[in-house]
């Protein structure tokens, strides 16, 4: 029997035959990893395409070790300013790579509107008194960029580094460097190569730092001088990097004109919307409704019955994990209204108009069961 379910969401990497070429040369070469040539090629490939000075970008195995590297690159004095503040409305990832560069994570809430870090909050957080604060990491929520202008003057005024967990915004990067920030590469994304995450970096020296402390600590002459960990991307990873380039713009293609249509539908929604963001200026990895709980509720069990997966991706709330539990927080009404009141439902390039055309007649069917309770 066949499986009719409409999965939440298809990986594309690509398939072996474009791959066979770069293997080879990884043959030839005889270097599988330690910053090689294949992987030297991809950054520069990637650089081009995202409109970022090659300097200032940095491939890593992976989005974790990226976003502790370039916390661990750009902090200071963390023995006197022990938190980082973080959202808890994010993946537990965030949280694990602010603990590895040894910070504190101090959970404060999202802004209403941006559903994201905001200036104004740590404010009422910290009253103005950041003496203790070592760091921020606004997260992109679900791909939606944070305030990054707003961010930036902070960090002038206050001297106190941000680092941007871009993870889910590869098709939505600022085009200049002027910020630190991890992106992630991992298959899921709406670009991936299988495992894999890169840094970008405001200063054109961090890239040095950032590559010693992924190299065990060790500098150019190998002398250690940092506690550092592996975070090197292998030849292998970077080669299927070259090639997802390759087909980038292809594929992104048939992302946004499926976006386009989920657009369209959404708007017919009378309960439901999509996230503030979501619009077809960047390509998406997921699409996420929101609305009342009630609503969302019968949205997720209208799916169930009809063998359609979603998924409420950040329901569980960092701070209330058992790991994070006893670390600090702040007032977090916005972050718990968001955990319930969204829904990431399918969204990728292989679905077609029939199961568009299913996805959004159970909206409607969940948004009447809504209103008649």
């Amino acid at each position: 029997m066949p499986n009719n379910k409409i999965i939440l969401r298809q990986a594309k990497l690509p398939e072996y035959e474009p791959l066979e070429k770069w293997f080879k040369e990884i043959d030839r070469n005889k270097i599988y990893s330690n910053r090689g040539p294949i992987l030297c090629h991809f950054e520069k490939l990637l650089s081009e395409k995202i409109s970022i000075p090659e300097k200032k970008i940095t491939v890593l195995a992976n989005g974790f070790s990226a976003l502790m590297l370039a916390l661990q690159a750009k902090i200071k004095n963390k023995e006197k300013r022990r938190y980082c503040i973080v959202p808890s409305f994010t993946f537990p990832g965030t949280i694990s790579s602010v603990i590895a560069a040894g910070l504190e994570p101090y959970f404060i809430d999202i802004d209403e509107k941006t559903n994201s870090l905001c200036v104004d909050k740590l404010f009422e957080n910290f009253n103005g008194n950041f003496t203790e604060v070592s760091a921020v990491v606004p997260v992109s929520t679900f791909g939606v960029l944070p305030e990054i202008k707003k961010w930036k003057s902070f960090e002038k005024e206050h001297n106190i580094p941000v680092v941007y967990d871009l993870a889910w915004s590869f098709d939505n990067l600022p085009p200049n460097a002027e910020y630190d920030a991890m992106v992630s590469m991992h298959a899921t994304k709406v670009f991936g190569i299988g495992e894999g995450g890169f840094v970008i970096s405001e200063s054109d020296d961090t890239k040095k730092v950032i590559n010693s402390y992924a190299n065990f600590g060790m500098n150019d002459r190998k002398i250690t001088e940092h506690i550092g960990i592996n975070a090197k991307l292998s030849e292998f990873q970077a080669a299927i990097g070259i090639v997802a380039l390759e087909q980038w713009d292809d594929n992104r293609k048939k992302i946004v004109k499926i976006q386009e249509e989920f657009i369209k539908r959404a708007s017919e929604l009378s309960v439901l919307s999509l996230l503030h963001g979501l619009s077809t200026d960047w390509s998406w990895m997921s699409a996420v409704l929101v609305g009342p709980a009630a609503a969302i509720n019968c949205l997720e069990k209208n799916f169930n019955a009809n063998n359609v997966e979603s998924r409420r991706w950040w329901k569980n709330l960092c701070h209330l994990s058992p790991a994070y539990k006893y670390f600090k927080k702040g007032n977090l009404h916005n972050s718990e209204n968001l955990a319930i009141q969204h829904i990431n439902i399918p969204f990728h390039q292989f679905l077609t108009e029939s199961d568009i055309e299913k996805i959004f007649d159970i909206c409607h069917k969940a948004e009447k069961d809504f209103l008649r309770e």
